[in-house]
This record gives structure tokens, sequence and C-alpha cells, in this order.
């Protein structure tokens, strides 16, 4: 998804619903499961009410992995700045 995104303006809210997206899948598809949203970059765990915190998901939970926002923006960022230097060269 973040490959193809043509309009740098509009990015911030496209991750944002990427990320409800994928937990509004997961939540209606892995049925009576425990599920966990982790970041991929920074392995936050992502609670009910929005908040990120650095803990250990529990055992017997299936995780599913996103960007939290913090991770989301530095990871934009690279992107930006390495589309700036392919532009220069």
């Amino acid at each position: 998804m973040l490959t193809n995104l043509r309009n740098e303006a509009g990015v911030d809210s496209l991750i944002k619903q990427e990320i409800m997206n994928i937990e509004a899948y997961t939540k209606t598809t892995m049925g009576g499961i425990p599920l966990i949203v982790q970041c991929c970059v920074c392995r936050k765990i992502r609670h009910k009410s929005g908040r990120w915190d650095a803990i250990i998901p529990p055992p017997n939970t299936e995780v599913s992995h996103t960007y939290c926002e913090t991770c989301a923006q530095q990871v934009l960022q690279k992107m930006r700045d390495e589309n700036k230097r392919r532009k220069v060269r």
C-alpha cells in the first residue's frame, strides 16, 4: 500500500485508515481467539482504547502486525527522504 501512494498530503489519513481496516478484519475473522495488534517496528501493543504500550503479548494469542503512529511517521519520513534523493540524482 505505502509504495503506491501518490499524494503525500493524504498519507497520514491513509495509514490511520489502514490500521482501522486491519483491526476490523482481524476482529471479525479470528472468532474467539484473543488477538493482539502489535507494531512491526517497535513491538508495542495496541490497547482497545488506542493507547500503545511496550508489553509482551500474553501466551495463546494471535498477533496481527501494523505500525503505531510514531513508527508510521518515521517510515514515511524515510520514504520521503529516499524519494527526494532519487529525484536529485
